[in-house]
Parts: C-alpha cells; structure tokens; sequence
C-alpha cells in the first residue's frame, strides 16, 4: 500500500507546482490528457444544445442543463490552455499550478449544481404543481 502512495509524495512538494519551466510532458500523455479535456468541453456543449432542446419545453430542466453545461465546458477549457501552455513551455504559464484552479473551479460548479438539483429543483417543481392546480380554477383571459 505505501509502495502505490509512494510515487503521489512529489504532489505535496511546492516545488512541482510552482516550478516555472516544469518538464515537458510526453506526447501521449499530452494527447490522453488533451482529449480527457476534450471530452469535459464536448460533454459541456452537448448540455448547451440539450439546454436549448428544453427552453420553450421546461424551464427547470433548462436550467439544470445549463448549470451542467458551465460545469463541464469551463474547467475544461481552462484546463485545456494549461495543458497548452505547459506544453508549449511558456515560463510563467507552463506552470502545473495553472491545472489547480481548473479543478476547483469544477468541483465548486459541480457542487453548485447538485445542490440546486438536489434541493431547489424539487422544491420549484411542487410550485409549479401548486400553482397549476389553482390556476385551473381561475378564470381565463378571453
């Protein structure tokens, strides 16, 4: 078990992250990691257009999809210049702290968003619901 940690001990070094000319990464990981970005903007693209898909359909699920959508195509573009720049050797840019912000902006989207799908979501369906059965009883305009 302490033989598998062994090799993560250079993450906790400032030095790795703050390293303005940090090794060149290899072409394959370069790649592997360029199309995990890709996948996280693709990903956000594709709840964009599903966003679109719902606007006149379900205004929630529209604002879920967007909220996904922010979640996924953000960090993955920011994280896809850091690659870039790291790749390209730029001095101050290249730096691995640059992958850092990217992942914590994720996570903080991503928390936002399952807290408003978790617990605003059903609590504006309900009104939705609540004013729906009163609005049959009221009268129509003409």
């Amino acid at each position: 078990m302490m033989t598998f940690l062994a090799g993560y001990a250079v993450l906790l070094r400032p030095s790795y992250w703050f390293n303005p000319n940090p090794v060149q990464l290899g072409p394959s990981l370069v790649g592997s990691l360029f199309s995990f970005f890709a996948w996280f903007m693709g990903a956000g693209i594709a709840f964009w257009l599903i966003g679109i898909w719902f606007k006149k359909r379900d205004k929630l699920m529209r604002q879920v999809s967007g909220k996904l959508a922010v979640t996924l195509f953000w960090p993955g573009v920011f994280a896809t210049l850091a690659l870039f720049t790291n790749y390209e050797q730029v001095p101050m840019f290249g730096m691995r702290l640059w992958f850092l912000p990217a992942v914590v902006l994720f996570f903080w989207w991503l928390a936002k968003a399952v807290i408003f799908i978790v617990r605003d979501v059903p609590k504006e369906r309900a009104r939705q619901a609540e004013r729906e059965r009163i609005d049959k009883w009221l009268p129509k305009k003409k």
